[in-house]
């Protein structure tokens, strides 16, 4: 991977992982899954690249915008707090009137947020989800520890978010132990 101000050349990774294994392949309890293409039991799908932009960046501009349209306060969207979950600090949804009314009354287009922040306040961990959508629903990003170049965003089942910390670990454990990672960097002059 080459990286610099501009990307040169960048290649992704999908990885496809089951929990709490973690190995490849399609699980066999899942074969007869099909409406779930297999997610339903703990796959977890890990999107791998290399960003200048950290997942806290992104974060911090996706929350910002929530916040702008929260403060709007438009017929649009419908911000509801929820109760928190899973040892996680804050969690509200997003509703969308209109798309629920033109879908008879479905909330596929709700989505969920979980956040997870460190001791200085600042979030951590962006959890969003699609709670009425087939797994894998929900997905969060992160830094690898040991290579914070490389983000990755994993996906998995809304049924897995209690174990989201060991989902984070065994998922940042598994890829830095794929050696060797090969990143390029290019300097500007």
């Amino acid at each position: 991977l080459n990286t610099s101000s501009r990307f040169i050349k960048s290649y992704s990774v999908v990885v496809r992982m089951y929990y709490p294994e973690m190995y490849g392949g399609f699980h066999p309890k899942n074969m007869h899954l099909l409406s779930c293409i297999g997610y339903c039991e703990g796959y977890v799908f890990a999107y791998v690249d290399v960003n200048e932009n950290g997942a806290r960046a992104r974060d911090a501009r996706r929350l910002e915008a929530i916040r702008k349209d929260r403060a709007n306060s438009s017929p649009l969207y419908r911000f509801e707090d929820l109760e928190r979950e899973f040892g996680l600090d804050d969690h509200f949804q997003i509703r969308y009137p209109v798309s629920e009314a033109k879908s008879k009354g479905d909330k596929y287009s709700t989505e969920e947020f979980l956040l997870k922040r460190d001791r200085n306040g600042e979030v951590q961990y962006l959890f969003e989800c699609h709670p009425f959508v087939t797994s894998p629903s929900c997905k969060v990003m992160f830094n690898l520890s040991s290579r914070p170049e490389v983000l990755v965003d994993i996906h998995f089942g809304r049924h897995l978010m209690g174990n989201w910390s060991d989902i984070i670990k065994s998922v940042d454990t598994k890829i830095a132990s794929w050696k060797p990672i090969r990143i390029d960097t290019v300097s500007e002059q």
